[in-house]
């Protein structure tokens, strides 16, 4: 299952990505967010998202 995240605030970073990321069979795609700062996070957080 691949799942993505509409925007990165503190609960997206430190909550749902990390728990859709360590899920059996679950791929975390990416964010959608407007931010800049946000995109680059996501990037670092979690690169090939």
């Amino acid at each position: 299952m691949r799942a993505g995240l509409v925007g990165y605030g503190k609960g997206g970073r430190y909550f749902h990505a990390t728990l859709i990321s360590s899920l059996p069979g679950a791929t975390f795609a990416g964010v959608v967010t407007r931010s800049p700062e946000r995109k680059q996070e996501v990037v670092n957080d979690h690169p090939g998202a």
